[in-house]
């Protein structure tokens, strides 16, 4: 049967409208009153995060070269726009990291503790200051609008189905073979990066799901044929159900790998601002309490991460439906760090040639047997 080409054109048009909103939110956030600025950056960084979702779901589909091009100069612009919005989040995130982790600590402490506090509190009002300069919020407003601009010229030119799938398996097996990394390396650079291929992955699905019901509604408005199967989406095995079960888990890993990266930020600053910790001690304390947290993380990162990325990718796709019985706990060999499916023998072998995949298996080895 030939391709409709208004079908393929809304097709196209869906997922460029979806990608404008994202950036059209987070343009306006920034301009918000009465609404903290932590709170404002933090949702024009969750907007950019998912259009460049969007973009790297869609790009493996588009045929044509300038349309590639063009979705990676999107990619790049976003991803330059996030880091000068970066200073005033970590700042923020850092005073909530330590009130968190200092919360139960002793009165003895606490002296110590306060003045290391405010040092990161002055830290915060700079970069405020310097983050809501006329000039400077002018700059990321236009940033937006360009890039906002780039994303509309380009466009899928097929059914969102083929347009998308490529794309979410890829950021399937991006975050498996980061999930290896992070077991084989157990630093914060690899958890980090684990991290943004988890939640690109969540993201995806999210947006899959928006689309999904945008091709729904366009199919019960009028009788032309089906703009045809989102993966995972319109799956007549039941993907449907199966996807709000793996986005809850997701959400936990997300929470998890998040503040265990929040820790390794603060433990930067505190290295990086020793001197204001009048006293070593305290200092210590404080970093010993933050590697215990951030163990019992990684952890609990480690046994949820087994349990969504247990399968290889094609696997994964045949049997997406089995995700809808998931609890959001390991099981019991998983926390045994046993042999079981999603065992880290499994994900480590991601990719045989990867050398991080024998380095993960000794880890686990070790790990089992300790």
């Amino acid at each position: 049967m030939a391709h409709d080409p208004r079908r393929l054109a809304s097709a196209g048009r869906a997922v460029s409208r979806l990608a404008r909103a994202q950036l059209h939110k987070g343009r306006a956030v920034l301009q918000g009153q009465g609404t903290p600025l932590e709170a404002r950056v933090h949702t024009a960084r969750t907007a950019i995060k998912r259009t460049r979702a969007l973009i790297r779901l869609v790009r493996p589909g588009l045929s044509r070269a300038r349309a590639r091009r063009q979705a990676r100069r999107a990619n790049r612009q976003l991803a330059k726009l996030a880091r000068r919005m970066a200073p005033v989040r970590d700042a923020a995130v850092a005073i909530t990291t330590f009130d968190r982790l200092t919360a139960g600590m002793s009165p003895d402490w606490q002296p110590f503790l306060r003045g290391f506090r405010a040092r990161l509190g002055a830290i915060l009002a700079r970069r405020t200051r310097r983050f809501e300069r006329h000039a400077n919020l002018r700059r990321l407003r236009a940033g937006f609008e360009r890039s906002s601009v780039r994303v509309k010229r380009w466009r899928p030119d097929g059914e969102l189905g083929a347009a998308t799938a490529s794309g979410f398996e890829a950021g399937y097996a991006r975050a498996r073979r980061a999930l290896a990394r992070a077991i084989a390396r157990d630093d914060g650079d690899a958890f980090h990066a684990w991290r943004r291929a988890s939640k690109d992955h969540r993201h995806q699905i999210q947006l899959l799901t928006e689309l999904g019901s945008v091709a729904s509604e366009r199919r019960s408005a009028r009788s032309s044929p089906s703009a045809g199967p989102l993966p995972g989406i319109d799956d007549p095995a039941g993907g449907r159900r199966a996807l709000p079960a793996r986005l809850a888990i997701l959400e936990q890993l997300d929470e998890r790998l998040g503040r265990e990266h929040d820790l390794t930020c603060l433990e930067a600053v505190i290295e990086r601002q020793r001197r204001h910790f009048h006293e070593p001690k305290a200092r210590l304390h404080v970093l010993r309490a933050l590697e215990h947290r951030r163990r019992a993380l990684r952890e609990e990162a480690r046994a949820l991460g087994l349990q969504l990325y247990a399968h290889g990718p094609r696997t994964f796709f045949r049997t997406l439906d089995a995700v809808e019985t998931g609890t959001g706990a390991p099981t019991e060999p998983e926390a045994r760090g046993g042999a079981a499916e999603g065992s880290p023998d499994r994900v480590a072998r991601v990719r045989p040639s990867d050398p991080t995949s024998s380095r993960a298996r000794e880890t686990s080895t070790s790990r089992a047997r300790s």
